[in-house]
């Protein structure tokens, strides 16, 4: 029995039994008996046969024992390997990461020793090494909890800030490796993202803005993340102007806000904001800050990425990284629920003005974006939004008054008044909002709201509801995009995971749980400190001593979250475009494609670098080449040389490049080079650019073609 490893091993010795068997009877039996000898055979194949499936079952059974008992080995394995790495990294001091891998070695060398001995278990060379390759993922907790701490006695620590459309959050991973929440001058964990500017130039931000916004309603400024990076003629942002009671004013193509003739674009805005909340983390933390991660949506342009970080550095922040919201999220996640098993996690981002869904596998050493998608114009304020429309429908009927009439009136008082009214409504609005998620109705009654008439409504969560429920169905829809980018089903997701304060709304998680065929859906991180948590731990490893060390095994790997093309402008041809790099192309991606001039003697062709999706918002262009082709260099050649020239049809090669030059996901630039050739020679040299700009130049600023495809 021994003998036998395997149903092979046995199947083998079954076929040399019988043919031992057959020999011997040919020897004993005489030639004229065939059919003893055959009758003879058959008992024998029968008797083997039974026997061999005894052994079979018995190795099976043994099979299943050991396996049984190396499961158990590899759990009690974790179990202890965990508590005791624990104390030991608490309990003592290590240089450096390397240090810690000795640890892990030494640490897992001891259990392996101690629980072969407890359970008489004798492991092979092999099985000994799948036990170590099975735990090599688990020191990935180990070394983070190392460069984090080593983060925390710099001197100079980075911060995470989640710069939000209503509210912004800052965290930090401080001393004793726990987030620090760095909390507004009023004490809450966020600041809402409001600037009020005053007569004398002075300007004050957050709780104490927004609370006075009705009074100074034309001078204070909120909504700066709807602007930036966009141009005048978005539509989202044409019907968000009609809501604004400041005023916006068109600057060659760009939104720029009027305050009292000063023209102060909304970069502006987002660096106060994040400078206020630099201040708040020198003062709570009792030193200066200079290093931040900052987050975004997954969905926003290169453009509004750009525009973000020059507000970071006008705010006197050198910006580690620009970080995706939805990937912030998960990095926040599994340090809250770190495990060794891969995970596929959907996050669901609905906060006060963006919206964005992403599909990643997390594994203790990697977190990997299969896909993205979104709205960066869907969120909580659109939701108010639908209530004001409602109260101003409602308050025209009733007292014949339409609260937007002379909003944007010549008189200047009667422009404040309406200014002032329709932010009184908006707060109202809001508070509505908040109260519903948590009770059946909510009243939302305003004294002396226009012309000394006053609104009193009550509304059902019902009515809420039925009031958003295209936004919200399309919450859905952006969900089932990005699984399809995925290329997964919905029974392959293992978790859900809700950031943003709008998922607070109770219709939006009923939705959601029941898409996923009543799936729990996960609050583990809270939904408002989840962003920032995530970029306080990205910012913490960023700035470690052993970060080199660290980024081996800690990958961050994004994608694309739209798409990139081309339009080439070929003469007398209608302009071509083209998608060169697909939405959720894994970065970094490189990817070239070929033009041809259309006619002889063609002196130019002009190709438009483009970004995004027609289905979301209209394509942004980010750049143009103009490309000359010379004739000069023809002089030199002969008469038929240079008619052959003249008679070939001219060839262009355009690259576009998606980069990602470090695993933390930095905005990356779009390189696009181009270069003309004849099929004889090449009479151009490649010319390149970057879009590195955080707002559309005038120079780049062409109307798109009004012929382009949806991508």
């Amino acid at each position: 029995m021994d003998n036998y490893k395997s149903k092979d091993d046995v199947t083998y010795a079954q076929q040399k039994y019988m043919e031992k068997c057959s020999s011997v009877l040919d020897r004993k039996i005489r030639s004229g008996n065939t059919e003893v000898k055959n009758e003879l055979l058959g008992k024998c194949k029968k008797f083997f046969a039974n026997t061999c499936n005894v052994i079979a079952e018995s190795l099976e059974l043994n099979s299943e024992r050991d396996r049984l008992k190396l499961s158990k080995l590899l759990g009690d394995l974790r179990t202890n390997y965990h508590e005791e790495m624990t104390i030991s990294v608490k309990s003592n001091s290590y240089p450096n990461v390397g240090a810690i891998n000795k640890l892990h070695k030494k640490v897992l060398d001891k259990i392996i020793d101690s629980l072969t001995r407890r359970d008489s278990i004798q492991l092979s060379p092999e099985q000994r090494q799948n036990l170590v390759n099975s735990m090599e993922d688990s020191v990935t907790k180990y070394r983070i909890d190392f460069s984090l701490n080593s983060s925390n006695q710099m001197e100079d620590p980075a911060i995470g800030i989640d710069l939000g459309t209503t509210y912004c959050c800052v965290t930090v991973i401080w001393r004793d490796q726990r987030m620090k929440i760095i909390s507004s001058s009023e004490g809450s964990d966020t600041t809402p993202s409001y600037v009020a500017f005053h007569e004398d130039g002075s300007h004050v931000v957050g709780q104490t803005a927004k609370d006075a916004a009705y009074r100074n309603p034309e001078s204070t400024i909120f909504d700066a993340k709807r602007m930036i990076g966009r141009r005048i003629t978005d539509a989202n942002l044409r019907r968000d102007i009609m809501f604004w009671p400041f005023e916006i004013k068109d600057c060659n193509g760009i939104p720029k806000i009027d305050i009292r003739g000063q023209m102060i674009p909304p970069e502006q805005i987002s660096a106060i904001l994040l400078a206020n909340l630099k201040s708040q983390a020198e003062e709570q933390l009792g030193m200066q800050i200079s290093k931040a991660v900052i987050t975004v949506p997954a969905y926003f342009s290169d453009g509004q990425r750009a525009a973000t970080k020059d507000a970071a550095e006008m705010a006197g922040l050198e910006v580690l990284t620009i970080l995706n919201e939805p990937t912030a999220a998960a990095i926040a996640y599994k340090m809250e629920h770190f495990s060794e098993k891969p995970k596929k996690v959907l996050v669901f981002d609905l906060g006060g003005g963006t919206f964005d869904v992403a599909v990643l596998q997390t594994a203790a050493t990697s977190i990997e974006v299969l896909s993205v998608d979104g709205d960066t114009h869907l969120g909580g304020e659109d939701f108010d939004k639908n209530l004001m429309d409602e109260c101003v429908r409602i308050f025209r009927r009733k007292a014949g008054i339409d609260l937007f009439e002379y909003k944007d009136s010549d008189s200047k008082p009667k422009r404040e008044d309406a200014r002032r009214m329709i932010r009184r409504l908006q707060t109202y609005c809001e508070k509505a909002k908040r109260q519903l998620s948590s009770a059946m109705h909510a009243t939302i009654s305003v004294d002396g709201l226009a012309q000394g008439h006053d609104f009193h409504e009550v509304f059902s969560r019902s009515k809420f509801e039925e009031l958003n429920k295209t936004l919200f169905r399309q919450t859905i829809e952006v969900v089932d995009k990005a699984l399809e980018g995925a290329k997964l089903k919905k029974k392959d997701i293992d978790d859900i995971l809700l950031v943003g304060g709008s998922t607070r709304i109770p219709k939006i998680k009923e939705m959601l749980s029941k898409h996923f065929n009543n799936k729990t859906l996960s609050h583990s991180v809270h939904p408002d400190i989840a962003v920032a948590y995530g970029a306080a731990i990205q910012a913490a490893l960023l700035n470690g001593g052993d970060t080199d060390d660290l980024l081996k095994f800690e990958t961050i790997r994004d994608v694309t979250p739209m798409s990139l093309g081309i339009s080439a402008s070929l003469g007398k041809k209608v302009d071509q475009l083209m998608v060169v790099i697909p939405k959720n192309t894994k970065i970094p991606h490189r990817a070239t494609e070929s033009f041809r001039t259309s006619f002889k003697n063609q002196d130019f062709m002009r190709i438009s670098v483009y970004q995004g999706m027609m289905q979301f918002a209209a394509i942004i262009i980010i750049g143009n080449i103009i490309e000359d082709i010379p004739t000069s260099n023809k002089d030199r050649l002969s008469e038929a040389e240079k008619q052959k020239i003249s008679n070939s049809i001219r060839k262009s090669k355009v690259t576009q490049k998606h980069d990602d030059d470090s695993p933390d996901n930095k905005s990356s630039d779009d390189e696009s080079t181009g270069s003309i050739s004849s099929d004889d020679e090449p009479i151009k040299k490649p010319q390149s650019f970057k879009n590195q700009s955080s707002v559309l130049s005038e120079s780049s600023s062409d109307s798109e073609p009004d012929d382009l495809e949806e991508w």
